[in-house]
C-alpha cells in the first residue's frame, strides 16, 4: 500500500507537536520518511488530525488570544474505545478553557487550581486517553471516573484526569451531552491514592504492561507481583456483569494473573491493531 506524503506530514507535525522522539515518521529535509511499512499511517493520521485540532486550542490558552474561558474545548470528538468496553457512552470529551488555563499555568502556592502542564503534555491529553494506566471511580464520592495517564508532570507525579461521565458541557453555542473532563494535574502520593482505590474496590481497569514501567516498587507490592504477565484485565462490572470486583489486594493479584476472567481483550494494542484493520 502506497503511504501517503500527506499523512506523514499529518503524523510527524502532531509527533513534533507533543515533542515525541523517536517518532514513528522522520523528516530529512525533502520527504518525510516512514519507520515501519507494515504500519497503518493512512489510519493513524486520521487520529493524529484530530489531536491536532484539539492542540490548536490549547496553543489559544497558551498564546493568549480571547477566548470565552467558560465555554468547553473538543478534546476528543468520541471516547476510546476502552473506555467504552468499561461501559461508558460513546460521546465527545470536553473540557473549559478556564481549567486549560490553569493547568497550564506555572504552578504556585498562590493558586493550588494552576498545575503547570506543559503544552506538550496537555496536547498528547487525546491520544493518552487510549491507553490509561488505571481507570477508577473517584475517591470523593462524585461519581467521576479517573484515569491515570502515562506521563509525569514537572515534579515526578503521575497526571490524572477525572471526568463526569455522560455530563453536560457548552460547545458551539449549545449544550450537548459529553464525557465530561473536569480536571488535568500531577497526582501526588499515588501509591497510598491506588490503595485507598483497591480498599473502597474502586479499580476499574489496569493495564498490567503499563503499571510495570510506571510505578514504583511499593505500587507494584499494592497491586501484587505477576510472576507470569497476563493480558490488562478489566474489574468492573460496568461493562458486565460477570466481570470481576476484587475485595483485596490478594484478591486483585490473583485477578490480574487468571486466565479465565473477562478481560478487555488482548490489552488496548490489540484493540488498535484491530481498528486499523477495519479501517
Amino acid at each position: 500500500m502506497m503511504i501517503e506524503q500527506r499523512d506523514l506530514q499529518i503524523i510527524y507535525t502532531y509527533e513534533k507537536s507533543v515533542a515525541r522522539h523517536p517518532g514513528c515518521v522522520s523528516y530529512d529535509g525533502k520527504r518525510f520518511i516512514p519507520h515501519d511499512p507494515a504500519f497503518n499511517y493512512s489510519f493513524y493520521a486520521r487520529k493524529c488530525a484530530q489531536y491536532l485540532t484539539f492542540g490548536k486550542q490549547v496553543d489559544q490558552v497558551i498564546n493568549g488570544d480571547s477566548v470565552p474561558i467558560s465555554h468547553s474545548v473538543l478534546v476528543r470528538p468520541n471516547t476510546p474505545a476502552l473506555l467504552q468496553s468499561l461501559g461508558f457512552a460513546d460521546l465527545p470529551m470536553l473540557h473549559t478553557y478556564r481549567h486549560l488555563r490553569d493547568e497550564l499555568h506555572p504552578k504556585s502556592d498562590a493558586n493550588s487550581h494552576w498545575h503547570g502542564l506543559t503544552g506538550e503534555q496537555v496536547k498528547a491529553i487525546p491520544e493518552l486517553l487510549e491507553t490509561p494506566v488505571i481507570v477508577m471511580e473517584s475517591l470523593n464520592g462524585s461519581g467521576a471516573i479517573v484515569c491515570v495517564l502515562d506521563i509525569y508532570d514537572q515534579d515526578r507525579a503521575p497526571i490524572i484526569l477525572p471526568f463526569k461521565k455522560s455530563g453536560q458541557g457548552f460547545y458551539q453555542g449549545q449544550e450537548i451531552l459529553s464525557n465530561f473532563i473536569l480536571s488535568i494535574y500531577g497526582k501526588s502520593g499515588i501509591e497510598q491514592y491506588i490503595q485507598r482505590a483497591i480498599d473502597q474496590q474502586k479499580l476499574l481497569y489496569v493495564d498490567q504492561e503499563k503499571i510495570r514501567g510506571f510505578a514504583s516498587l511499593s505500587l507494584l507490592q499494592l497491586l501484587g507481583t505477576f510472576a507470569n504477565p497476563a493480558p490488562s484485565i478489566a474489574l468492573s462490572s460496568q461493562a458486565s456483569q460477570s466481570f470481576y470486583r476484587p475485595t483485596s489486594r490478594q484478591e486483585l493479584a490473583e485477578a490480574i494473573n487468571d486466565k479465565s476472567l473477562n478481560r478487555v481483550g488482548q490489552d488496548k494494542k490489540s484493540l488498535l491493531r484491530e481498528q486499523r484493520k477495519n479501517r
